[in-house]
């Protein structure tokens, strides 16, 4: 089960990863077929009902490793 302070840390390397590859979360979106109001509820650790599947493809469109994308900040 995932917890609320690993929801956030996710959110937060989405966000600063995806800033970083200066995409916005429209896109991003876009990309993995959810809605930007679904990014940017994961992005503050608010979307507890995300998949492996999203998060893979999330890392892939961000171009990190899965490892980087769950990591503690």
């Amino acid at each position: 089960m995932v917890m609320i302070n690993e929801l956030t840390n996710i959110g937060e390397n989405i966000k600063r990863h995806r800033l970083n590859a200066k995409i916005t979360q429209k896109e991003l979106a876009n990309k993995i077929g959810v809605t930007h109001f679904w990014i940017c509820k994961l992005e503050k650790g608010k979307q507890n009902n995300t998949t492996l599947n999203l998060l893979i493809a999330i890392s892939e469109e961000l171009k990190i490793s899965l490892n980087q994308l769950t990591s503690q900040i």
